[in-house]
C-alpha cells in the first residue's frame, strides 16, 4: 500500500473517533440526564472502543445534529434495581 494512502486512511479513521458535538448521558430507565460533555472529545477517551458492536448499538445513538446520546443507569435507578431485581423483568420498570 502506498504510504500516503495509508496516512490518509489513518487520518480519516482518527477523525471518525473525534466528536465535536454534545455527548449526553441519559438514564435508560427514568430518562433523567446524568451528565453532558459540550467539548471536542475522543471516543477512545470515553471508553467507547471497549464496547462490542452489540453494546454500542444498545448504549450509543447519534441524532441528526451529530450529537451523541449514551444510555446509562443513574444512581437512583441502580439502587432501586439492586433492592428489587425483579423489576428487570419488566419492559419499563420505572414508567
Amino acid at each position: 500500500m502506498d504510504l500516503q494512502i495509508l496516512v490518509d486512511t489513518v487520518r480519516e479513521y482518527q477523525d471518525t473517533w473525534r466528536h465535536t458535538m454534545t455527548v449526553t448521558y441519559t438514564c435508560r430507565y427514568c430518562r433523567s440526564t446524568v451528565g453532558k460533555i459540550d467539548e471536542s472529545v475522543n471516543e477512545m477517551r470515553l471508553g467507547f472502543h471497549w464496547l462490542t458492536p452489540e453494546e454500542r448499538k444498545d448504549i450509543i445513538s447519534y441524532d441528526m445534529n451529530g450529537d451523541t446520546h449514551v444510555r446509562v443507569v443513574c444512581e437512583t435507578c441502580q439502587d432501586m434495581l439492586e433492592k428489587n431485581p425483579d423489576l428487570l423483568l419488566l419492559k419499563n420498570p420505572f414508567q
